[in-house]
């Protein structure tokens, strides 16, 4: 059994009022997960809109908050809607303690880069398997990767990469959590294979694990896997894990707001922009969808405006 966390904040008037839960972005340092660090610059910015007459809730990953000693199990789509689902379950609970403050049975949906990615894999989760006693209005995903083959077939095709932890740590929280056996030394060069289980420890955060990886990928990576990841079957098992990562696009019911910058040199834009168009091909209405571009700025600095857009079309 793990014990789970999250963060929670509600309006200081007393009333019905839906909920909205936010699913975060790529971390790696236990002193960021909402539940530890609530006064992160962007995780007030979130409270502040409780303000406006919702109960926000930030649901701590698994490997984050009280479920710290294991390694987060990255991009994992079972654990992911698992512990959101739980999340929202014990704050249903959790508002029947609160004399007056109840949930109006709406939900909202919210997550920028991995938070993007877990927030468009719980809508197809819920359209397959409700929630009891709420309904799912709208959700907005930001920047995320929806299809992590092409994303990788993406990275190889590139000479340097900007975020190169990404890999390492879909890897090694693979590793850690018995999914794959395969040695660091498959995919990784010397140093780094010997040096990322350490990385990611849990205390070193984003920029400080790439402060220690080289951005050149030829430098990081084998040239077995530069080369043979197509091709090679040593590789079957990751690519595996990385199509069972993948959101199968599907004929949802649900509005949904797509936003990505073409500045973006972590998620490409592509990412958000293939999703959109194959959910309107799986049959999705195209009355239901919006897709905004950001126009030429990076992954991190469109976080505030997707979530001041995000904010608007929920009220809207």
């Amino acid at each position: 059994e793990i014990i789970a966390s999250g963060l929670v904040s509600i309006p200081d008037t007393r009333g019905s009022f839906p909920i909205i839960s936010f699913q975060n972005g790529t971390n790696t340092c236990h002193s960021n997960a909402p539940s530890v660090n609530p006064n992160n610059s962007l995780y007030s910015l979130l409270n502040v809109n409780a303000g406006l007459g919702y109960i926000i809730i930030m649901p701590d990953y698994i490997g984050f908050g009280e479920s710290e000693d294991f390694l987060h199990l990255y991009y994992h789509k079972e654990s992911s809607n698992r512990i959101i689902r739980d999340m929202i379950s014990a704050v249903e609970e959790f508002t029947d303690y609160i004399e007056g403050l109840s949930i109006n049975n709406e939900i909202y949906l919210m997550g920028y880069s991995q938070g993007g990615w877990a927030t468009l894999a719980l809508v197809k989760d819920i359209e397959q398997y409700p929630l009891d006693h709420l309904n799912l209005i709208a959700a907005s995903c930001g920047a995320g990767a929806y299809d992590l083959i092409d994303f990788t077939q993406y990275l190889f095709s590139q000479q340097t990469f900007s975020n190169p932890f990404y890999f390492p740590y879909y890897i090694e929280s693979r590793r850690q959590n018995g999914i794959i056996n395969d040695p660091l030394s498959l995919f990784f060069k010397e140093p780094y294979a010997s040096m990322i289980p350490g990385l990611f420890d849990g205390s070193l955060c984003n920029a400080e694990i790439n402060s220690n990886l080289p951005n050149t990928l030829d430098e990081l990576f084998t040239d077995n896997i530069l080369t043979g990841f197509d091709t090679n079957a040593c590789f079957l098992p990751i690519k595996n894990e990385l199509i069972a990562s993948n959101i199968t696009p599907w004929k949802s019911i649900t509005p949904l707001l797509f936003t990505h910058s073409n500045g973006d040199q972590s998620v490409p834009f592509q990412q958000s922009l293939n999703m959109y168009n194959n959910l309107i091909s799986a049959g999705t209405a195209q009355n239901n969808l919006t897709f905004v571009e950001i126009d030429d700025i990076d992954h991190n600095d469109a976080i505030i405006p997707w979530g001041i857009n995000t904010f608007s079309w929920f009220i809207n």
